[in-house]
């Protein structure tokens, strides 16, 4: 029993740190896609010239109807312009 109980414990602490340490992704920005993409995340190098709102290197994540949303800085969208570095 006691095992049973330390186990849910170890569990919930690690979902407590996975769920409220996710990025969340902010709806409220300027930066706009182009809605042509396929969904997923991109680095604002993507939209460098196309979109003057958007932030050299924050990450953003189009919906196919060109909605955008924005989840901050990433450090390799500066140092090589992709999500994961090397490209």
């Amino acid at each position: 029993m006691n095992g049973t109980i330390h186990h849910l414990f170890i569990l919930s602490l690690l979902s407590f740190f996975v769920f409220n340490t996710s990025a969340n992704c902010d709806y409220n920005t300027n930066c706009t896609c182009d809605g042509g993409r396929p969904q997923g995340q991109y680095c604002d190098v993507d939209f460098y010239g196309l979109d003057s709102d958007c932030i050299y290197d924050y990450i953003y994540e189009c919906n196919p109807q060109g909605e955008p949303c924005d989840y901050g800085s990433r450090q390799s969208c500066t140092d090589c312009g992709c999500l994961k570095c090397p490209c």
